[in-house]
């Protein structure tokens, strides 16, 4: 077996471990998300979902992609420009106070 292969398999073991102790941390409230989606007044927040929803799509298709093609693309202009625009829509409502 090649290092790399060896260096590969442990980078997967290592990942597959830290995200089974973060969701066991969420799940028992070790990792608090209250107010995930509220703003300072514990009031739902539209953008805050948006920015949410934006950043967990655009992580989805690049491991998806990278997954695929095994390798890490480069991340293209177009979901670039979707983040730029989820962040903006985020900041414009800060901004404004809503």
């Amino acid at each position: 077996m090649l290092p790399s292969s060896v260096l590969a398999w442990v980078l997967v073991a290592w990942f597959f471990a830290l995200t089974v102790i973060v969701l066991y941390r969420l799940l028992t409230g070790r990792i608090p998300v209250d107010g995930l989606l509220s703003d300072g007044s514990e009031r739902f927040s539209p953008a805050r979902l948006q920015l949410l929803i934006m950043t967990i799509g655009g992580l989805v298709a690049y491991v998806t992609s990278a997954l695929s093609t095994k390798n890490l693309p480069t991340i293209p202009d177009s979901l670039v420009g979707l983040f730029a625009a989820s962040h903006a829509v985020y900041v414009g409502g800060k901004a404004t106070g809503r």
